[in-house]
């Protein structure tokens, strides 16, 4: 009779089960990242906040995993990426980062209404970390920076997508993980 998870011994295969939505791949997944990431909310006075960063952590991977911005490296296994990944959101916290320096539901506001970037740099730069390295670049050409479509293609800063139509999708597709990104950590506060 086969062991739990035996199938995931292999970190390339523990991998290809999680892109590949495997539930058993989900559950090993927890089962190995659950007890370092509370041990180490727990050591940075943080024990009340361990069920949330384990929640981040996850969620963020499976984004990543999703979007392809997190591919599969022998040092950067799915357990030791999904670790650094919580040690990230730990140290934001504690920095203040992401409770007292964010005021997610006007930050959302802006977003959805005014568009006024003014003294929100660095609440911009996090959330947009939490992206693929293409619709980083994408928002920040077109929200940030005001470029038209045409623009973007015209100077190649994109130069997987060759017209409006790609590129207009693509950015709907960012701009709707960030929405998404941004709701679930104003949930969560």
């Amino acid at each position: 009779m086969a062991k739990p998870y035996e199938q995931y011994n292999n970190a390339k295969q523990f991998y290809l089960g999680l892109k590949a939505g495997e539930n058993q791949a989900f559950h090993y997944l927890i089962s190995k990242i659950k007890t370092p990431i509370l041990q180490q909310c727990r050591e940075q006075n943080m024990t009340e906040s361990g069920e949330d960063v384990l929640q981040q952590t996850i969620a963020i991977l499976l984004q990543k995993l999703e979007n392809g911005t997190y591919q599969f490296q022998e040092n950067a296994a799915p357990t030791t990426y999904s670790i650094a990944i919580a040690k990230n959101l730990i140290s934001n916290h504690k920095r203040g980062k992401r409770n007292n320096a964010l005021d997610i539901e006007s930050f959302t506001n802006v977003f959805w209404t005014t568009n006024d970037w003014t003294g929100l740099e660095e609440t911009v730069a996090y959330y947009l970390s939490l992206l693929g390295a293409d619709c980083q670049q994408l928002i920040r050409l077109r929200e940030l920076k005001e470029y038209k479509y045409k623009e973007i293609i015209a100077q190649k800063w994109m130069p997987k997508y060759t017209n409006e139509g790609a590129l207009r999708n693509k950015f709907q597709s960012c701009w709707n993980q960030w929405m998404e990104i941004i709701e679930k950590l104003g949930r969560d506060q």
